[in-house]
């Protein structure tokens, strides 16, 4: 059975999940370019982080696909799905491919008109039906590159469904050999006679990158990933994951060492690669080293003129790094053969072989079913700390829906002072300090929810009371799948307090509140810590939280109010 993540997260779903596991039906689960849960968020399947935690409870085999996972995303993945790394086993491939020529050309010319060049190369290169997809990094640099090079596009918002299987299968048949698209054109294509992969500019990050690069010879013939860029835009340094992607893709596209050894290092954790190996096609990079070190020997009166080339190739420190480490690793293998014992003569075989046989035999099915066992055992435990967890967080939403409720039609700078008299609004307030504390609101207000600034993730609250969606009676579920729709006529219940009580706490114990949001951001979330606007974004933020959505705000005010209890 097939199912998308959307469907998988509903009730109805979940009950025929548990039909199945009833009568034994139920194997194991696939989850296939599992790595999009890292790439979920409020505008692209929001579900995807949720479905870990709901496959761990159904309590049988899982196994997650991708092609683009690299080690150091590892730990935030397993996070992300709820399984501890420990209890995974881990399968890996190259992630580059032999048959492709990786290659970047930076142009002074515009892209898009080096590209079009580039295109009819290609075009004659490659006679039909091989096809060539460009990749522009938005929707509207991919029109632009359609109109230029008069061919159809494919981006998430053209056509319907239907006009989208229509487009593909427009150029399956080879009615078009060139198509502009956006990374849209990327999971689940398929093409065997795509010979050259053009992306537009610098892509944004090596994981899509490789996942795009990689639609190109998927019938294993010789084919063609080219980067056509102007000026090579060395990162700045924002948030600390998007720098740390940014930098991967500058790495594989500014420095002069071989493609394969940058995006084996980050996407693989290969460290023993020094450039193309035998039955590789090469990239440009090793091409190039190819022929100066053919130029060299059969012309050594240039010699001197090409040796900066090689200087600069080996006074890299990857390519130090990486030459002493297969060094040093060919030094181990040489003294494991050395160390190695000399074949000796087998044992005349005895009458009792046969015996001995059927025993390994019978010690390996019980083996086997001591595995089969232990992974049974760790898979119960997995969705026992699921329960155990979602019980928790659900308790903690009840106590929040009460906090709330004490916190109703009161100050909530006097109730974070601890005063005797409460019951009047923030407005009403004549406590030293009001004032400040009412300016602060309203400047925190209209940079969380002013026009071009909503901080607010879709879903994370409600836009009026800040309270979840799923607690305010001014919202209602449209369907399964955790849509919400207003109920006309029906004001929040909860105004007034989330956002006055962050501002009252701020004001009163300000370190105190700003440990907790710094633990927030730097040691959870490991985002740099930057200015007050990314202090706005992180509270904005959308988490799971007891099986309903919330803003990292909601949850700060849980803590401030437990910290008042």
């Amino acid at each position: 059975m097939l199912v998308t993540p959307e469907s998988a997260v509903t009730k109805t779903f979940s009950t025929y999940i548990n039909r199945l596991r009833s009568t034994y039906q139920l194997d194991r689960v696939v989850m296939d370019e599992c790595h999009m849960v890292l790439d979920s968020g409020p505008d692209f399947q929001p579900k995807l982080r949720a479905l870990g935690a709901e496959m761990v409870q159904w309590g049988t085999q899982m196994i997650f696909l991708t092609a683009t996972l690299p080690p150091k995303d590892e730990e935030e993945f397993f996070n992300a799905i709820c399984i501890p790394q420990e209890c995974v086993h881990i399968f890996r491939g190259p992630t580059t491919r032999q048959n492709i020529r990786y290659q970047v050309q930076e142009v002074d010319e515009p892209v898009i008109e080096a590209i079009h060049r580039l295109v009819s190369e290609k075009l004659e290169q490659y006679p039909a039906p091989s096809k060539i997809v460009v990749y522009g990094s938005s929707v509207e640099r991919t029109i632009e590159i359609g109109e230029a090079l008069g061919c159809p596009i494919y981006h998430r918002n053209v056509d319907d469904r239907a006009g989208k299987a229509r487009r593909m299968k427009e150029l399956m048949e080879g009615k078009h050999r060139v198509i502009a698209a956006t990374n849209a054109l990327g999971l689940g294509v398929d093409l065997p006679d795509i010979r050259v992969v053009i992306h537009a500019g610098q892509p944004q990050k090596l994981r899509d990158y490789s996942q795009e690069s990689g639609r190109a010879g998927r019938d294993g013939k010789s084919s063609e990933a080219v980067i056509v860029c102007g000026h090579i835009e060395q990162p700045k340094h924002w948030l600390k994951s998007w720098a740390q992607s940014k930098e991967d893709i500058f790495d594989f596209v500014a420095r002069y060492m071989c493609r394969r050894v940058i995006m084996d290092q980050i996407m693989d954790g290969r460290m023993d690669r020094v450039g193309c190996e035998e039955g590789e096609e090469p990239c440009d990079v090793c091409k190039k080293q190819e022929m100066v070190t053919q130029c060299s020997q059969e012309l050594p009166t240039l010699q001197e003129g090409l040796d900066p080339l090689d200087d600069e190739f080996a006074d890299n420190s990857i390519g130090n790094s990486m030459s002493s480490q297969v060094h040093e690793s060919s030094q181990a293998q040489e003294r494991i053969m050395q160390s190695s014992p000399p074949n000796v003569p087998s044992s005349p075989a005895s009458e009792d072989q046969g015996f001995i046989s059927r025993f390994q035999t019978s010690q390996n099915e019980i083996e086997m079913q001591a595995l089969f066992e232990q992974q049974q055992r760790e898979r119960q435990w997995l969705a026992s700390s699921i329960t155990k967890q979602r019980r928790q967080e659900g308790q903690e939403i009840i106590e929040l829906e009460e906090a709330l409720r004490k916190w109703a039609n009161r100050c909530p700078l006097c109730k974070v002072q601890k005063r005797h008299d409460q019951q009047h609004r923030l407005e009403e307030c004549q406590q030293d300090g009001a004032n400040d504390v009412r300016e602060a609101l309203q400047l925190m207000v209209d940079e969380m929810t002013g026009r071009n600034k909503r901080r607010f993730e879709k879903f994370s609250c409600c836009f009026y009371c800040y309270v979840p969606q799923a607690i305010c009676q001014h919202w209602q579920q449209k369907d399964e799948q955790g849509w919400w729709k207003e109920v006309d006529g029906v004001d929040c219940q909860f105004k007034g307090i989330v956002m006055p009580a962050f501002i009252s706490m701020l004001h009163i114990q300000e370190k105190w509140l700003m440990d907790i949001i710094y633990d927030g951001i730097v040691i959870q979330d490991q985002i740099e810590w930057g200015d007050e606007i990314e202090v706005y974004k992180w509270l904005g933020k959308k988490v799971k939280w007891g099986g309903i959505e919330v803003s990292k705000l909601v949850q700060v005010f849980y803590k401030i109010s437990n910290s008042l209890e």
